[in-house]
């Protein structure tokens, strides 16, 4: 009976690991007005290879618009499978999802004003989406960033915040996309 047990969870275990999950739910274009700030984001599920082993993540890109002048626009168009040997920004992905398997992304933000750690991105940011009304929660936690970026590196503790180009913490809704013609 134990040796069945045992089985069972190691089968259920497996299935979890090595599963594939659907991230299709935080795809679209998502909008957050704070005053007279319009924060855009566009996200997509894309395909990653490496290894020989497939999986799913979020690469998105972002826009700002300021009293109705548009000073940030960085949604390009995003390829379905992104090699690895290539920075996210090489393939127009400047916001990357990382599935936690909690309903939720951790995000890497590659802000293309603020450039932290030289252009590479920084992590500490998380996107949580509210089902019942097509919305996300969007957040930006820089000084968590810096901890996780410099974990373990000695220059960790003189690294200051520098903020970001775009809002940090903003409650975003879902928006219709324009058709392409």
């Amino acid at each position: 009976m134990k040796r069945f047990f045992y089985l069972i969870l190691l089968s259920f275990i497996t299935t979890c690991a090595f599963s594939q999950r659907d991230l299709t739910h935080f795809e679209g274009v998502w909008k957050a007005e704070i005053n007279d700030t319009i924060f855009r984001i566009k996200l997509k599920q894309v395909t990653i290879t490496q290894g020989g082993k497939n999986e799913n993540t979020i690469l998105g890109g972002y826009s700002l618009s300021v009293k109705g002048v548009l000073v940030q626009d960085y949604i390009k168009e995003i390829p379905d499978s992104w090699d690895l040997s290539l920075w996210s920004s090489e393939i127009n992905g400047y916001i990357w999802g990382i599935d936690t398997g909690e309903d939720n992304l951790a995000v890497k933000f590659y802000d293309q004003k603020k450039k932290h750690f030289n252009g590479n991105g920084i992590t500490g940011g998380i996107i949580q989406p509210f089902y019942w009304n097509d919305t996300l929660f969007w957040l930006l936690d820089e000084e968590a960033g810096i901890l996780w970026e410099t974990e373990g590196d000695y220059l960790g503790p003189t690294i200051k915040p520098i903020g970001f180009s775009v809002p940090s913490c903003a409650i975003m809704t879902r928006e219709e996309e324009e058709e392409e013609e």
